[in-house]
């Protein structure tokens, strides 16, 4: 069967906040999992209702922008992308950022090329838009796939204060 006989993708809506909320907290528990620690119940949970939030002003403003993978009328992968104003560069036009996050794919669809659709979607969408490119920060598990789509650790540095 053809990825886009058995998938369908579409752009998520207000209505789709909770899937969102409850993918970008599966993404972060996942993440724990894979690097055997924990994280506090309650800051997951504080988290999940700061980022509803967050959604409930981002997607109405178009700020942020949400992918969303179906199957059986069920999302099963989900990626946002929040535009961020920026510094402006001699290198482009463009004065917003783009940077994807909250990238996830339920357990019992992954290995089937669903993140790679996601964020080729994503891509796509930027590249139509005017965007030179895209930010993201990896986990263990992502970092794979989006090496592979052409992703490449830069020059920037943190500072934790």
């Amino acid at each position: 069967m053809r990825m886009d006989e058995q998938f369908t993708l579409r752009e998520a809506t207000v209505s789709d906040i909770p899937v969102l909320v409850a993918h970008r907290r599966k993404m972060f528990e996942d993440i724990a999992t894979a690097e055997r620690t924990v994280y506090d119940p309650e800051k997951l949970t504080a988290m999940s209702h700061r980022y509803e939030h967050y959604l409930e002003t981002h997607i109405p403003w178009k700020t942020l922008y949400a992918q969303l993978v179906i199957a059986d009328e069920i999302i099963v992968a989900s990626g946002c992308v929040t535009f961020v104003e920026w510094i402006p560069s001699p290198l482009h036009d463009n004065s917003e950022r783009a940077y994807i996050h909250s990238v996830y794919v339920e357990p019992g669809y992954r290995g089937m090329g669903l993140c790679t659709l996601l964020m080729k979607t994503l891509c796509d969408e930027l590249k139509t838009a005017g965007f030179f490119m895209a930010e993201l920060h990896a986990s263990d598990a992502g970092r794979p796939i989006y090496e592979k789509m052409g992703f490449k650790a830069d020059t920037s540095m943190r500072l934790y204060l």
